[in-house]
């Protein structure tokens, strides 16, 4: 069930579940904005990734981000700082399981290293993303917002729906946001179906967006602000 992030005064913040989307926030003053992207890897999240860090840096904010990809396949750190982001990695393991200790010593590292405006967490492709933002919450940083951007892409969709659906619906199941990717090339009427499919079990927006084209792209950004 979704949660929210309710203030106690002196004693912090804590979380509770409701029955409504969820947006954590911590305090309307200071604190970093984090996104997290959840997603099967080849769904599109390294591409958004870029596009949410370059939005943030044109507007003249501090991001910091955290990769995290199992084995040999998946961006690395090394390849989003040699583009000049900040970027700090969590190889072999998954941040949600088996390096949440990992995850829990990053965020505060990061939060006193580069003390980021923005936070933008790549999970990997077999993570919960609820999981990676309890973790974060738990860490105790100043956090202004934290919000879950889910990303499915269409050609993928029936095949994930039939052979991970326990899974897959339940990595995109606490999203604030659902972006439905790689949509250029696919007939109208698939792409209908997979929105009117999440429509159908989120009350979240659901976005048609494409890496590839940037059709969408700036809806998906307006609906950030």
């Amino acid at each position: 069930m979704p949660v929210h992030l309710h203030d106690t005064g002196p004693a912090g913040p804590y979380v509770r579940a409701c029955d409504k989307p969820y947006l954590i926030r911590c305090s309307d003053d200071g604190g970093m904005i984090v996104y997290i992207l959840g997603g099967f890897l080849g769904s599109g999240k390294t591409t958004f990734l870029k596009t949410v860090t370059r939005h943030y840096l044109d507007s003249g904010k501090k991001v910091a981000i955290l990769v995290n990809e199992m084995g040999d396949i998946g961006v690395d750190g090394s390849t989003l700082r040699s583009e000049g982001f900040k970027a700090v990695e969590l190889p072999d393991g998954c941040i949600c399981c088996t390096l949440t200790q990992s995850l829990f010593e990053a965020v505060a590292g990061i939060k006193e290293e580069i003390d980021p405006d923005v936070f933008i967490v790549e999970p990997t492709g077999l993570a919960l993303p609820q999981k990676v933002r309890d973790t974060i919450v738990s860490t105790g940083t100043d956090v202004k917002d934290i919000r879950i951007i889910g990303i499915v892409d269409v050609p993928r969709f029936d095949i994930f729906l039939e052979r991970k659906k326990e899974f897959f619906l339940e990595q995109i199941s606490e999203s604030d946001i659902i972006l439905v990717n790689k949509a250029d090339g696919q007939s109208a009427e698939k792409v209908e179906g997979v929105l009117s499919f999440l429509k159908d079990l989120y009350d979240v927006p659901a976005l048609v967006v494409s890496g590839k084209t940037l059709e969408g792209v700036d809806r998906f950004l307006e609906a950030l602000r």
